[in-house]
């Protein structure tokens, strides 16, 4: 099953690139390891889904974090007409979440990431520290992963914060990094922002992991 759902991870995610190749040219010294990355990230965001099932987030988080991660995108690349559109899809299911008081099914969740995914694609038409902010801008959902799969007993609420500080620590990399003209600023952006981001969520599993344990 877990394979299963990965791939149709995998198959979204090259989609995205198939309908972007023009702008991006994946073949290109300067940008094939956006192709590679945005295929780990379509498995990678399979399974976070399925993780966060388990913890049973209230209805409305998860899309909001998709929408956080629009918000990065919007905040690094140079194109930004097509997202006005794209951002109908997370709004449209927090509204649905919200209204009917449950979550929908997760391949609505990967149809919207796929939206967004390709918004992003296509926003950056091709310029290397567009295409890190707007593949970095699904950090969120890499920081609920690591903590999901180190910490398997976390509370739902926890992991949701973890995302919260993944899209904080997005947003600051498109708009150092993901803005910037040199490739070494943009590597440095994403490196300091990933090590305090996690710094960030290994205190916070910490300090919620104190706040729960029993008192005599």
């Amino acid at each position: 099953m877990n394979l299963d759902r990965r791939a149709v991870g995998v198959a979204i995610a090259a989609v995205a690139l198939v309908v972007t190749y023009d702008v991006n040219g994946y073949g290109d010294r300067s940008s094939w390891w956006a192709a590679i990355a945005a295929v780990v990230l379509g498995a990678l965001m399979a399974d976070t889904f399925a993780m966060l099932d388990d913890r049973r987030p209230a209805p409305g988080l998860v899309p909001s974090l998709l929408l956080g991660v629009l918000v990065a995108i919007g905040a690094c690349v140079p194109e930004t007409d097509q997202l006005v559109l794209v951002a109908l899809a997370p709004t449209s299911l927090i509204a649905a979440e919200i209204i009917a008081r449950r979550r929908v099914a997760d391949e609505w969740y990967a149809l919207v990431a796929g939206l967004i995914g390709w918004g992003g694609l296509y926003g950056a038409t091709g310029r290397t520290s567009a295409l890190a902010g707007a593949l970095f801008a699904w950090w969120a959902f890499v920081l609920i992963a690591f903590v999901c799969r180190r910490w398997p007993t976390i509370p739902g609420a926890t992991s949701i914060a973890a995302g919260g500080i993944g899209v904080v620590a997005s947003i600051a990399m498109a708009r150092t990094g993901g803005v910037s003209t040199s490739d070494a600023a943009t590597i440095a952006s994403v490196v300091i922002c990933a090590v305090v981001s996690v710094a960030a969520v290994v205190g916070l599993v910490v300090l919620s992991a104190r706040r729960s344990r029993p008192t005599d």
